[in-house]
């Protein structure tokens, strides 16, 4: 695991240290499967997709969750 990378992207607020180190070994895995071992250039890239898929994955929760207000508010009418 690039611990530096980690490091870097946890102080630019991309996530926890712990969450950061998840998605790498999760990345890895995916990478070892569809690939085989040592293919490090495709587990970066898995990384960094799942890394900045965090602000997507926010906004689609908050706008199901407005989603879910919005129709509770007309059914009360």
């Amino acid at each position: 695991m690039p611990s530096r990378q980690i490091t870097h992207d946890a102080r630019e607020g991309k996530g926890s240290k712990e969450s950061l180190e998840h998605k790498w070994d999760k990345a890895k895995g995916i990478a070892e499967k569809e690939y085989g071992p040592g293919h490090w250039g495709a587990v970066e890239h898995i990384y960094q997709n799942m890394r900045d898929s965090n602000k997507h994955e926010s906004s689609v929760e908050l706008n199901a969750a407005e989603r879910i207000v919005e129709d509770e508010k007309s059914d009360s009418k």
